[in-house]
Formats: structure tokens, sequence, C-alpha cells
């Protein structure tokens, strides 16, 4: 018995490393695998059994993993080089048609002031329709310029101090022109406490999203108000203070399904819309990315024919810089 079991036991110890052998090698070579990530690796076969055809189906999937990751390069090389030049050429292009541009608008100015001179009143109407479509258009290259930055990572911060009631009374006045056209009342609601407040951000960037906020309220809404508040929030106990602006209108809302697909490019409530108030959705998309960066975001409440409430929040000191990893952040978001 004694010498039964020792052979007993010989036997299963070098069957045991004929099955181990392989299947260890077999899980080795799938932990390299998973942890450096090199699809080039292969398991060793030892035999032409069982375990070596599930040898042999572990390196054929290995084979197309590896294949599937040589496709996936490929394509994101493709890519990045497709981005890349469409950022380059929307960048040239962009500066080719705002040179003349500028100057179309330039000229029409000057000839409306001289022909408002001279008395021909006639012709002050067209040169006025002239000089708008002008600096539509300069506004909708300027926003593709932007989005193309923002989405190539290119777009950096330019942080200052700034006072927040004077930069906010600004922008009422920018906006007064657009509300007045479409007999709108602006209000405007700034408490004490930020009367002698500032933060720290992009001032560009900001002054910006309000404005786009503000003109899509005034464009939106006919023969009502339109109103801008701004307030601060105290920083909790591992954070900094927030400052926050509200802007809210009577106009015409939007619908539940409209506001999932809002701040996506080129994107607008419908074909209608677009006719009868222009536009091309670039406006809130480039805003609610520009808030992002600069560590805040907008949100948005509205319901169809009762109006809407756009929210920007923005941190009262932001980042230092932009970074590259916070960017993509900010084009995958």
């Amino acid at each position: 018995m004694l010498t039964a079991t020792l052979v007993a036991l010989l036997l299963l110890s070098q069957l045991q490393s004929i099955v181990s052998r392989p299947i260890l090698d077999v899980v080795r070579t799938a932990k390299l695998v998973s942890e450096q990530k090199d699809y080039a690796v292969r398991a060793r076969k030892h035999g032409r059994d069982e375990i070596g055809t599930l040898v042999d189906a572990f390196n054929e999937m290995l084979d197309r993993v590896q294949e599937r990751d040589r496709q996936l390069r490929t394509a994101r090389d493709a890519a990045e080089a497709a981005n890349k030049a469409k950022s380059a050429f929307l960048a040239n292009m962009s500066h080719e048609l705002r040179t003349p541009l500028n100057g179309i608008i330039g000229y029409s100015e000057m000839l409306s002031e001289e022909a408002a001179d001279r008395g021909l009143q006639d012709v002050i109407p067209d040169l006025t329709r002239i000089r708008a479509a002008g600096k539509h258009l300069l506004t909708l290259i300027n926003d593709i310029l932007d989005l193309s930055k923002i989405e190539s990572g290119k777009m950096d911060l330019h942080l200052e101090t700034f006072a927040i009631a004077p930069m906010t009374r600004e922008v009422i006045a920018t906006i007064q022109p657009l509300a007045a056209s479409n007999a709108n009342r602006l209000e405007i609601e700034i408490p004490p406490a930020v009367e002698t407040a500032e933060m720290r951000a992009d001032l560009t960037k900001v002054r910006q999203s309000l404005w786009n906020l503000l003109s899509n309220a005034c464009k939106f809404t006919r023969g009502g108000s339109v109103r801008l508040s701004a307030w601060t929030a105290p920083a909790p106990s591992d954070g900094v203070g927030s400052v926050w602006f509200a802007v809210s209108d009577s106009g015409i809302g939007m619908a539940p399904d409209t506001l999932q697909k809002l701040f996506q490019e080129f994107v607008q409530a419908d074909s209608s819309t677009t006719r009868q108030y222009g536009g091309t959705g670039l406006g809130l998309a480039i805003s609610r990315r520009f808030c992002r960066q600069m560590g805040g975001d907008i949100t948005v409440e509205s319901a169809e024919g009762l109006g809407s409430k756009f929210v920007i929040r923005l941190p009262l000191l932001g980042e230092t810089a932009s970074s590259p990893e916070a960017t993509r952040a900010v084009v995958n978001a």
C-alpha cells in the first residue's frame, strides 16, 4: 500500500505539472496584457491536447484584439490630424474673412455719416442694413473660431480681478439697443453685497457669456421683460465662494424635449425658430464651455409660453491657469 501510494503521488505530481503549467502560462500572459496593454505577447503552447486547443483560442483572441487596437490607433491618429487641419483651416479662414468684414463695417459707418452730413436720408437705411449684416456675420465667424479653439484645447484663460457690479451694468448698457428693438424692458438686480464684491475670472468670457444669454432673452421676447440678477454665495468649509448670474425673460419659453439638446452645437428649438429668429445655435454651447472651463456651469429652467431662466455659477476665485486636462474635460462634457 505504501508503494502504491508513493507511485500515485508521483504520477499525480507529474500530471499536475502537465496540466497546471500551460494554464499558469495563460494566466501570466493575460495578466501581462492587462497591466501593460501589450497585445503582442502570446501564451506558450505545451501540447496538442485540450489545453493546447485552449491556448490556441486564447492566442487567436489576442491576434484579433491586437488588430482592433491597431485599427483604433490608426483611426485616432487620422482623427487628430483631421482635427488639427480643421482648426488651422478655421483659424486661417476666420482671419481672412474678418479682415474684409471689418473693412465693410467701417466703410458702411463712414458712408452713413457722410450721407447724414449731405442730407441723403434715403440711403442711410440701406447702409445701416449693410453694417448690421456685417456685424452679424462677424459674430458668427467669431463663434465658430471660439468653438474650434475649445475643441482643439487652445482656448486659454486670461484671469484678472474685477468688480462684479460695473461689469454687469456694462453688459446691460451694451444689450440695451437689442432690447429696445423688440420693445423689451430691461431690469437689473444687484444687492448691496455685490456692489463692492470682486471676482477673479476671464473678464472677456464672463462678459460674452452674459451677453449671449441676454441677447437670446431679448431675441425670443417681444414686448416683455428681461431681468439680470447677480448675487454671491459664501464659501463652504472646504472651498471658495461663488457668484451667480440669472437671466430671466417672459418670452416664448421652451418645451422639455428642447431643453435636453439646448447646449449642443448648431442646435435650436426647431426649423421654424431658426427661420423666424435666426442664429446658428452656437452661443449657448460656447457660453457653457466657457463657464465650465472657469470652474462653473450654466443651468436652465423653462416652460413653453412662460419664459426661460438661465443661471450662471462661477467661483469667486478662478483657477490660475487652464490645464490641457481641464480643457479636454470641457470638450468631452
